[in-house]
């Protein structure tokens, strides 16, 4: 019920007291690490992780949530290797993929992240939004000709498509055609019309 209702303070006081009852049982474990993780404790959910990580080696969801609280309090490198953990496990889990490509773009790492979103988009159902995350990074790393292409095909292929405008919007900007852009921007917000 403390879940349900997202009170998770008081559901990690819950969990507490069910694991002195039964310790070493993997799923109280969990659900403690998850009322941590949403009450903000992030550290204190990561060493729940590793316990719970000792009694059930194979979950990949375990890995996947320590490296979600890695990224949260900012340490990328951990993040990642608990990621790399969860697609040891289940290299299918493309939430992993994302993440891990994120976290390499938070370090700083422009080939490692925009090859791990063109295997995404080789090796799963080519999604739209990793042809955006793509363009994305491509964008972040002042890859604008290959940011540009990417945009331009998606747009070519969704002219609504809001997100893929701001992007290429953003790429004119950075490469001096400030008029494309702000015709881009205005294209992107629509255009209000005003009846009397």
């Amino acid at each position: 019920n403390c879940m349900q209702n997202q009170s998770w303070s008081q559901g990690s006081d819950i969990w507490r007291d069910l694991n002195e009852i039964l310790p070493k049982n993997g799923g109280i474990l969990l659900n403690l690490a998850v009322c941590l993780s949403h009450s903000g404790s992030h550290e204190d959910a990561i060493e729940i992780y590793n316990q719970a990580d000792k009694l059930l080696p194979l979950n990949p969801d375990i890995a996947y949530s320590q490296g979600l609280n890695y990224e949260y309090i900012k340490n990328y490198e951990q993040a990642i290797l608990a990621f790399k953990r969860c697609l040891k496990i289940n290299k299918n889990n493309q939430d992993a993929w994302i993440k891990t490509a994120l976290c390499h773009r938070r370090l700083q790492d422009p080939e490692t992240a925009v090859g791990i979103y063109k295997y995404l988009l080789t090796n799963f159902e080519n999604k739209i939004e990793y042809v955006l995350e793509l363009a994305s990074a491509l964008f972040e790393f002042k890859k604008f000709d290959e940011a540009e292409d990417i945009l331009k095909q998606i747009i070519e292929n969704q002219n609504d498509n809001e997100i893929a405008k701001k992007i290429l919007a953003r790429v004119y900007h950075n490469t001096g055609r400030k008029e494309e852009a702000i015709e881009l921007e205005k294209e992107a917000e629509g255009s209000l019309t005003f009846t009397t």
